[in-house]
């Protein structure tokens, strides 16, 4: 997707009328404990994490806190090392959700090498199709890596069987010569990954859900996959919270 027309996506999410339904005043916080923290199909951890999030919901606008933590390996244990923020604004143009986003992190960096921080601009489209549901989201960094582009689109499903909500998808996900070059390693732009996930949700009579979910992510790109050093990378985790 050119600049352009990630441009006009945001534009036409910020100013399309918002659905009554998405009026309600909510928020919410969330414990997830992982086999491995990946992010963007990039290992970011050698073993388990914990990564709590909280957000706040109104009038269509949600914010929120996510923050990580390496669970006694890596270059910081026990303490987080990572907090990301957003604030995105969900609205409807027909039968497509249009969700722009304003994001950005703060990484404290290993002992004795320098941090990272920077800001993103994000758009997320879907469409429901019969059964399935078309997904698209675009993110472009504005700030210290200006011009990073990764993109994915893919498939999600949806369904209940047995007081449980499930959930499945199947994306793939491409990224610019910018972005590979500051977060992989690789000078190209490519195709990076392909990804399923699943999910399953219980939510209680007071409203507490439990959510065991998977991911499993394999490299296609030879470059990226020679950068990483992994071709093929899984995470299982569960996730306790409450939406109020």
């Amino acid at each position: 997707m050119n600049r352009g027309l990630f441009a006009l996506l945001c534009i036409a999410g910020l100013l399309a009328p918002a659905s009554a339904a998405a009026q309600s005043d909510t928020w919410g916080v969330e414990a997830d404990v992982n086999t491995r923290y990946l992010w963007r199909g990039i290992p970011n951890s050698d073993g388990p994490v914990f990564q709590p999030y909280v957000w706040l919901t109104r009038a269509g606008t949600t914010v929120s806190a996510w923050s990580n933590m390496e669970t006694g390996t890596g270059a910081r244990p026990w303490e987080f090392d990572q907090l990301f923020f957003t604030a995105s604004h969900a609205r409807a143009l027909g039968r497509w959700r249009v969700e722009p986003t304003f994001q950005g992190y703060v990484w404290r960096g290993a002992p004795g090498e320098a941090g990272a921080r920077t800001l993103e601009l994000s758009a997320t489209l879907s469409r429901p199709l019969g059964a399935v549901s078309l997904v698209t989201t675009q993110t472009l960094d504005v700030a210290s890596y200006r011009g990073a582009f990764v993109a994915d689109g893919g498939l999600q499903w949806a369904g209940t069987a047995r007081r449980w909500r499930l959930e499945s998808s199947a994306t793939l996900a491409w990224a610019n010569r910018a972005f590979n070059r500051a977060y992989v390693g690789a000078d190209v732009t490519a195709v990076n990954y392909a990804q399923l996930s699943v999910a399953g949700t219980r939510t209680s009579a007071s409203g507490w859900y439990l959510r065991p979910h998977a991911e499993l992510v394999s490299t296609l790109n030879g470059d990226v996959r020679r950068a990483l050093g992994e071709r093929t990378r899984a995470s299982v985790g569960l996730a306790a919270g409450r939406e109020f």
